[in-house]
This record gives structure tokens, sequence and C-alpha cells, in this order.
């Protein structure tokens, strides 16, 4: 019976040790692994730091030859080289026609166009019926003009007191509504005013149309 006892326990002191043979060679196995791995990346981000330099080292090239050519064109034209500054402003524009029919019998009447559809700097003033330039520069203005049936209207486009373009819609010989349009493309200087206008001598008979689907309208916008 003890003979027994001291064989099982032989047993299982030889078991145990086998056990901490085992699991200390799997600790040395994963420690070598994880050291492998840590070597590996370390090699990477080397080769990863090595590689990035280059690229900076050519960026840095390449800038300097571009200044040393902007620095040569310049010598070249004797002239400075400048880019063009990005508008801070929306340019002005506006948008606007009658509500409603308007005599047209009145000779060097300023017709006031007082729906406003589109007013970007607020620059047109529908009370008078005119825009006045905030800065100076290039312009577009367009008009059109609905004549009434056995009706004629004449009208002139104005920059203060000059006359930049006229137009005739003219339904005189006919029982219907004729339209006529007018488009003028001028440089402006600050302050100045335009409007659109009835002829001063010529007489304009009937009504100026203005109606759902028919409507007379005034417009301009900076170029």
């Amino acid at each position: 019976m003890q003979l027994s006892m001291c064989v099982c326990l032989f047993s299982v002191i030889v078991t145990i040790g086998q056990t901490n043979v085992i699991t200390g060679q799997g600790e040395d196995r994963a420690r070598l692994d994880l050291k492998a791995r840590v070597i590996a990346l370390e090699n990477a981000l080397s080769t990863l730091k090595t590689e990035l330099d280059a690229k900076v080292a050519s960026l840095k090239c390449d800038c300097s030859s571009v200044g040393s050519g902007l620095g040569t064109l310049t010598h070249q034209t004797g002239k400075r080289l400048l880019v063009p500054a990005t508008p801070n402003k929306e340019k002005p524009a506006f948008y606007s026609f009658l509500s409603s029919d308007e005599l047209a019998s009145t000779k060097h009447h300023t017709i006031p166009f007082d729906v406003v559809k589109t007013n970007v700097g607020n620059n047109y003033h529908p009370n008078s019926g005119t825009f006045i330039a905030p800065s100076a520069g290039t312009y577009a203005f367009d008009w059109m003009i609905q004549s009434t049936w056995r009706g004629v209207v004449y009208t002139q486009l104005m920059r203060n007191s000059e006359v930049l373009g006229e137009v005739v819609a003219d339904s005189s010989h006919e029982y219907e509504f004729h339209s006529a349009t007018g488009v003028v493309v001028v440089q402006l200087s600050e302050g100045d005013e335009v409007f659109i206008r009835t002829h001063p001598t010529d007489a304009s008979t009937g009504h100026i149309i203005s109606r759902p689907g028919y409507r007379s309208s005034f417009s301009g916008w900076r170029i």
C-alpha cells in the first residue's frame, strides 16, 4: 500500500515537472515571436521614414526651381507678377418690372419699375426707377416695353443726361400688343444714374402694358 502511494506521488511530481518545462518553452517561443514582430515593425518604419524624407527633399527642390523660374521671368520682363485678388463682394445686379399698366403719353417721364425681384447690393431704387452705380466698371442693361392696342411707346435708356439707347414699341396699326427690347453695355463711373424714360419730344400714345405674361421690365448687372 505504501509502495503504491509512493509510485503515484512520484508520477504526479514528474507530470508537474514536464508541464513546467512545456510552459516555459511556450513562453520563450512567444517572446521570440513578439521580438521578431517588433524588429520587423521598426524596420518598416525606418524604410517609410527614409522614403518620406526623400519626397520632402524632392518637393523642396521643385519649389526652389519654381521660385527661380519666377525670378528669372520677373527679371526678363521687368515687371512684378501679381495674382488677381478674389473679389469679396457680390457684383451688383437687379431685375424689376411694372406692377400694372402705366400711361405712356407723358413726355420726358422716368418710368418707375416698382416691383423688384432681384436687387443685389440694393443699388436699384424702385421709387425713382433709378440704378446708381456703386463703383466704376462695365455694366449691362436691358429693358422691355409692351405697347397697348393701337398705341406706340418711345423709350430711352439714360445715363445721367446722356441717351444710351432707344426702342419703340409700335402697335399703332394693329389691334394687338407689341413689344420692344433694348440691350446696352456701357462703362459707368461711381455714382452714375441709369434709368428708363419716355421720349422728351416724340409723343407716345396709349399705355405701357404690364400684366402677368406681358411684363414691361428693366434689369441690369455689372459684368
